[in-house]
């Protein structure tokens, strides 16, 4: 179960990663064409979510989904080391 749970996790990843370039490749050409608009609703956005551009007021849905499966490969790492039979491998190491 450890295994499988950990190769969920990283193909989960995977697919965090995979939206954020789909999603700032979409975005890097609806600014260009925003860029030629008498109105830059994007551009408004963003301004009003984060005015510093510090990062403080919004975080990216990627940053913050990106934490969930590590939390969860850190509970099956866990399990996994649970598994292993400690008091015979020191046995052989001692």
């Amino acid at each position: 179960m450890p295994a499988a749970g950990a190769a969920i996790c990283a193909l989960w990843i995977m697919n965090i990663v995979s939206y954020k370039t789909l999603n700032d490749a979409k975005f890097a050409v609806i600014n260009s064409i925003e860029q030629k608009l008498v109105e830059q609703p994007f551009h408004d956005e963003w301004n009003r979510l984060d005015p510093d551009g510090d990062g403080k007021r919004h975080r990216p849905f990627h940053k913050v989904e990106g934490v969930v499966p590590w939390v969860f490969l850190t509970v099956y790492i866990v399990q996994a080391l649970m598994l292993l039979p400690w008091r015979q491998l020191l046995n052989t190491v001692c």
